[in-house]
């Protein structure tokens, strides 16, 4: 019975020669009876060796589609790990350059201090050799007009 459904839902199978199916039964048995032309047909449409040598093929070149992509993406991987590997020199001398800069900046901060320092000594003792220079004129001219 199952069977009988099958067939008439192929409607394809009905358009092909004119395909004749009697159906009998004898003895609580269903019997199929059809013409040449339909069991040609069928012999085409269910014939395993022909749907494996078509779906062989198809697996083929699916499979070596599949291998391809799997190539390229270990390509892609690599070339991916390499940019990875520069990526990570490049942060390792950027975080050297930095500490440099660091280094440089601390370093200049100090001689700035320093500078600022030696200017005011020098500031001091300029203004004390000044004001010794004046002392010096002003007794020796007071010196002289006494």
């Amino acid at each position: 019975m199952l069977t009988t459904v099958v067939i008439f839902l192929c409607l394809k199978s009905y358009s092909q020669n004119n395909p004749k199916i009697d159906i009998k039964i004898v003895d609580n048995d269903t019997v199929f009876v059809f013409n040449k032309a339909y069991a040609g047909y069928l012999v085409n449409k269910f014939d395993s060796l022909k749907h494996f040598k078509a779906a062989y093929f198809d697996c083929t070149a699916t499979l070596d589609s599949a291998v391809t992509v799997m190539y390229d993406y270990k390509k892609i991987i690599a070339v991916n790990d390499d940019l990875i590997v520069n990526l990570n020199k490049q942060i390792l001398y950027c975080d050297e350059l930095a500490e440099s800069y660091n280094k440089s900046d601390n370093l200049n901060k100090i001689l700035q201090k320093d500078l600022k320092k030696q200017l005011r000594k020098t500031k001091l003792w300029n203004g004390i050799g000044w004001g010794a220079i004046s002392a010096t004129i002003i007794t020796s001219l007071i010196l002289v007009f006494k």
